[in-house]
This record gives C-alpha cells, sequence and structure tokens, in this order.
C-alpha cells in the first residue's frame, strides 16, 4: 500500500487548517480499513460555507488495520480521538496479525468510558447505540415471543433465538429507516455523548466507526453534517457512497445480516434510507437544532461543534 500524504503534523492539533488531503477521490487506499473517508471534504452548506477537510473522517472496522494503516492513521492523520459505536460483542474477532503481535489501533487508543483523560494524546470512546436498542426492541415484543427466546435460550439455540427476535421485531418490517427511527427516538444519550465529546476542539481529529461504517456511523456523521448545514442532497450522496467504499465485503456483509435474521437489505445503503430519516428529523422535531436540544444538547454545544466543523470565514 502506499499513502499519497502530505506530512503536516504542525497542523494536525488545528482543526482549521484548510490544507488538503492528497488521495484517491474520496475513498482511502488503507490495506485493512474499508470505507474510510473524509467525512468533511467537498462538503458546502447551504449559505456557501465549507466544511473544514481532515477533522472528521469514518470509516468500517479497524480491526484488521495493518501496521501501515495504524501508522498513516495515528502520525500522518494525527487522529486523536476514535468513536466506536460498536457493540460489546462486536471486534472480538481480531485479524492474525494482530494476534501474533503487530501494533494495533487498539493499542494505541486509551479507552475511555467518560471524559478525556488529562494529558491523553490518543482516546477511544466506546459508544453503544445497539444497547439501548435491544432493550427497546425486547419491550416491544409480545409475551409468546419472549417466552419462546428464553426456551431456545436454555437449550443454547441462540442463533435460533436472536433470529426469531429479529424476525418479530419492527427491524423485519421497517429495515434500515426504521432502524434510524429508533436510533433517534431511543438513544438520545448516546447521542447526547457524541456531541459533547465533538464540541471540545482539543478531540479532532476524530474518526468515528462503526462495523461496516454506513448505519450508525452514516446516521452520526449525517448529524453533524445537518447540523453544519450541509445541503440534504450531499448528506444522501455521501450516505450512499459507503456502497462503493464496502465493495469488497459485501459478500461478509450479507453473510453476517443473514446470520442475525435480517434481510440483505441491511448489508446496503439505498439513498432513500437516508432521505427518509432526513425527512423524519424535519417533520418530527422541526430542525437538527431542535432534535438535538430534546436529547440534551444544548444550544452552546451544538454551536461548538458546528465551530469546529466549519472553515472560518
Amino acid at each position: 500500500m502506499s499513502h499519497d500524504t502530505m506530512n503536516t503534523n504542525s497542523e494536525i492539533s488545528n482543526p482549521d487548517t484548510t490544507t488538503e488531503l492528497k488521495h484517491d477521490g474520496t475513498l482511502f487506499d488503507l490495506d485493512g480499513v474499508p470505507n474510510f473517508r473524509d467525512a468533511g471534504e467537498n462538503k458546502v452548506t447551504k449559505d456557501g460555507r465549507r466544511l473544514k477537510p481532515r477533522v472528521v473522517f469514518r470509516s468500517a472496522t479497524t480491526d484488521e488495520a495493518s501496521e501501515d494503516d495504524v501508522r498513516y492513521i495515528t502520525e500522518e492523520l494525527g487522529i486523536r480521538t476514535i468513536i466506536d459505536l460498536r457493540s460489546r460483542g462486536e471486534g472480538i474477532h481480531r485479524a492474525q496479525h494482530a494476534l501474533e503481535g503487530s501494533p494495533t489501533l487498539a493499542d494505541r487508543y486509551k479507552l475511555s468510558e467518560m471524559a478525556r483523560p488529562a494529558g491523553e494524546n490518543r482516546v477511544t470512546f466506546k459508544i453503544d447505540f445497539m444497547l439501548t436498542l435491544r432493550r427497546y426492541i425486547w419491550s416491544s415484543l409480545d409475551f409468546v415471543t419472549k417466552v419462546l427466546f428464553i426456551i431456545l435460550t436454555i437449550f443454547f439455540q441462540h442463533n435460533t433465538a436472536r433470529r426469531l427476535v429479529v424476525s418479530r421485531s419492527f427491524l423485519s418490517r421497517s429495515g434500515l429507516y426504521g432502524m434510524n427511527r429508533a436510533i433517534l427516538t431511543n438513544c438520545g444519550k448516546d447521542i447526547q455523548r457524541i456531541f459533547t465529546i465533538l464540541a471540545d476542539k482539543s478531540s479532532y481529529p476524530v474518526l468515528i466507526h462503526c462495523t461496516a461504517g454506513k448505519d450508525r456511523t452514516g446516521l452520526t456523521v449525517a448529524l453533524l453534517q445537518m447540523l453544519a448545514g450541509v445541503e440534504s442532497d450531499q448528506i444522501i450522496r455521501d450516505y450512499a457512497r459507503s456502497k462503493e467504499g464496502l465493495k469488497s465485503q459485501m459478500g461478509r456483509l450479507v453473510e453476517g445480516v443473514g446470520q442475525h435474521g435480517l434481510s440483505d437489505d441491511f448489508a446496503g445503503c439505498p439513498p432513500e434510507v437516508m432521505e427518509k430519516t432526513l425527512l423524519f428529523i424535519k417533520e418530527e422535531y422541526g430542525s437538527i437544532e431542535q432534535y438535538l436540544e430534546s436529547v440534551g444538547v444544548e444550544r452552546d454545544v451544538q454551536e461548538r461543534v458546528r465551530t469546529n466543523l466549519l472553515l472560518q470565514e
């Protein structure tokens, strides 16, 4: 792998830099981190302002990052904060090179449950949307389904039990859009925490990722882009671009969603999913600012995040 980049370490801690990265189109060519891209690159707001490049990156899982990838992310890009949106059970299967002692991103970033530890240059925050969603799904199930789930679990039929729950939940009826709505309406504390982290200028540059980097990551990045004032069509295109970023992973994605009892549609990122999600926020809350306020993100925090994202005029 060859990374065509600028070595501008003096600018890394300054999110106001306008220096653009040199890379191949919108997707970075990393060995083991699919769907890696700059979430602010070439994004223009409704009033003509531009998002800063090099401050917010997005990707799929970083567990299989090569040694070159680790060096590139930590040294060339200078990423200071990783926001990992995966649940506890995800990411436990590391690549063989990680098990054999090669450096991993987990080795370079201190895991923090709450605030950034004083003096820590690199920190990972774990934010688990799925923990909240699992509770919501369970509360919405009928009595018979809950009993069947318990019986299957007692007899160690865990995969069958999981597929049963998913098949009888809102996920099977509402798809990816339904999942986005559920996250927006049930995971307010998680979203508040993300925006609190991103209100701190010292957090940047930031990498936001989940397993595929398209659903939880896609929604989180869309909220940031909305707050910055990016046009809806740009947000939708950025969401749908994960189809290209995950081309090499599609077989694994389809297999993975099938194991959870989900349809193949969950392996995709159709533009209409994000289009409906943006419309839901507007119709249900009036604006992104009002939505964020409803989940505890105060206006002064919103303004600090917005300032961190936008180039200064």
